[in-house]
């Protein structure tokens, strides 16, 4: 009988918020024994002007595999977009080609996400989206949301509510599912 080899999951994080709806997702996968858990920290994380809250991923007892800088600090960020979306996209994902990650998973409707989610997709790698399928009114945030969700193979969404959302949008309910 052969042995089956782990799975790399990697876990994007760019904001302080929504690592902090990801830690326990992260304890959780460490626990399995089939899984190799990845942490890939960008954004906000690596901003001085954030207070570098990497420091908080590792202060939880988590290594971060990967450090992808996206924004530059003392730069207006919403002039910096564009240019900062391309730097995700093509550093996470030629870290996930190289880490050999089968899985990325992303959380929520940020730039960040929709960078790691690209990065998945252009990597050949799954994307696991959690949240989709929610309402956030805002500038851009809905529309990123839901461009997420088509990137993505597999959606862990929050309620009913979402999940007919999910498949009115088109996406199959067998890959969908209620946290």
């Amino acid at each position: 009988m052969s042995k089956r080899k782990k799975r790399h999951v990697c876990v994007l994080t760019g904001t302080r918020a929504e690592y902090g709806l990801l830690r326990s997702l992260m304890r959780a996968i460490q626990t399995r024994p089939e899984l190799d858990l990845q942490v890939a920290v960008t954004g906000t994380h690596l901003l001085k002007a954030f207070g570098q809250s990497e420091m908080l991923i590792r202060q939880d007892g988590f290594s971060i595999d990967a450090r992808i800088p996206m924004y530059r600090d003392g730069e207006d960020i919403r002039r910096e977009l564009p240019a900062s979306l391309g730097r995700v996209v093509d550093g996470l994902g030629q870290w996930l080609i190289d880490h050999e990650s089968d899985f990325i998973v992303v959380l929520g409707d940020r730039v960040e996400a929709l960078g790691g989610a690209l990065a998945g997709l252009t990597a050949n790698v799954p994307v696991v989206h959690l949240h989709g399928g929610e309402i956030a009114p805002g500038d851009m945030d809905d529309r990123i949301r839901f461009s997420i969700s088509a990137l993505a193979s597999l959606h862990f969404v929050g309620t009913a509510d979402a999940k007919r959302r999910l498949i009115r949008g088109g996406e199959p309910a067998d890959r969908i599912f209620i946290m």
